[in-house]
């Protein structure tokens, strides 16, 4: 009774059989394709969230250097990334490294090394400033998230009003101003990459 029970309840010596090894290589030849093709957009989805959280860490970082600025009255018409720079905490000044091509830190340009591993880039000319305080009043500066690569494809560039506003270039506000003058909207100046 016991020997039928058990040939009940055991599969023949043929339906235990497991893969060949042919089909395993198979197999594993399907997942190494796949992997081929998924990695590395998954490797790059994971860089481009990290300069995005970088880049808005960077935008933080100067929103409260402005509201400290206005809290000890020290805010102005002539206040410029310049002097909002001495509101929070950075590496270094640089003032070697080559950006956009043909642009280096120190000689025209402002650059500051950050403790994210990112590059603060602004205009520290005197007519760099607000300008005024009306709500289209600003001053810029640019985040590169990524210190290997200074290109126009890896920064965002900022337009941060007297009021507090912040837009991207590609959304700065209709006639807006600064020390230096008019600027227009640039559409297709956002990387792909970012987003609020």
């Amino acid at each position: 009774m016991l020997h039928a029970l058990r040939k009940c309840f055991i599969l023949p010596q043929k339906a235990r059989k497991g893969f060949t090894l042919p089909e395993l290589l198979i197999s594993l030849a399907l997942l190494g394709v796949i992997a081929t093709f998924t990695i590395p957009k998954i490797m790059t989805q994971y860089q481009y969230q990290s300069y995005n959280a970088k880049t808005k860490e960077v935008v933080a970082i100067l929103e409260g250097a402005l509201q400290t600025a206005k809290t000890s009255g020290t805010l102005s018409s002539s206040t410029g990334v310049k002097d909002l720079s001495a509101y929070f905490n950075y590496v270094k000044q640089d003032t070697s490294t080559v950006v956009l091509g043909n642009i280096t830190c120190g000689v025209w340009y402002g650059c500051l090394d950050l403790h994210n591993g990112t590059l603060l880039f602004y205009d520290h000319a005197p007519s760099d400033n607000f300008g005024g305080t009306n709500t289209t009043n600003a001053v810029w500066f640019s985040v590169f998230p990524d210190m290997s690569s200074y290109g126009l494809n890896n920064r965002v560039t900022f337009w941060f009003y007297y009021d507090g506003k912040i837009k991207t270039w590609a959304y700065m506000l209709p006639n807006t101003t600064t020390g230096a003058g008019n600027w227009g909207s640039a559409t297709a100046a956002d990387p792909t990459w970012f987003s609020w």
